[in-house]
């Protein structure tokens, strides 16, 4: 729906298609959560450092799998010491965005992206993206992790609960207003 809204926006026919899902019909509300963690012990079983840290910045900041793997955290920091910035070749959708560093687990996982890519990315030189995908999955298949997309899931339940408010969210996590993954909006309100 995000695409049809975009081109309806472009052709100057933007009421042709629902500002919203939920316009649609379609709503939905889970009790079920989706939210992955990764212990450290299972985390250090990871052998390649480019790999175990980019891992450690989908768990720090509910990057996606493709934003961790091009990560460059030269670029990411620019905007101070408060905030990273991802740049929109780097996002689903092409929407670049900021997220807020707020703990010193975050500026830990910073730090060591840093060390590692230097200039770069959290690819390394010698290899393309596809490559270093690849061995992402072969590496997370043999560590017996599955699902790591489940570690956003873990970051925006937090956020819930610090009370970000949901519209910050959206907006951290890249979701669109009235847009998400198959067209339906999921929200998990933590237990406790």
């Amino acid at each position: 729906m995000l695409t049809c809204r975009w081109t309806a926006e472009k052709i100057g026919k933007q009421n042709i298609v629902p500002r919203t899902n939920a316009e649609l019909g379609r709503y939905y509300v889970t009790n079920v959560s989706r939210a992955v963690t990764v212990s450290d012990d299972v985390l250090s079983q990871i052998k390649d450092e480019r790999l175990r840290v980019s891992i450690e910045l989908q768990r720090a900041f509910g990057l996606r799998r493709e934003e961790s793997l091009k990560f460059q955290p030269s670029y990411a920091t620019t905007t101070g010491n408060d905030r990273i910035q991802l740049k929109a070749s780097w996002t689903k959708g092409g929407h670049a965005r900021e997220i807020p560093i707020r703990n010193n687990h975050q500026r830990e996982a910073l730090t060591c992206a840093a060390a590692l890519a230097r200039t770069g990315s959290m690819t390394p030189p010698d290899k393309r993206y596809v490559d270093q995908l690849k061995r992402y999955e072969n590496v997370t298949m043999r560590a017996g992790l599955s699902k790591l997309h489940g570690l956003r899931h873990e970051y925006a339940q937090q956020a819930v609960s610090r009370a970000d408010g949901l519209g910050n969210l959206q907006r951290v996590v890249g979701q669109r207003r009235g847009s998400s993954r198959r067209n339906r909006r999921r929200l998990i309100v933590p237990h406790g």
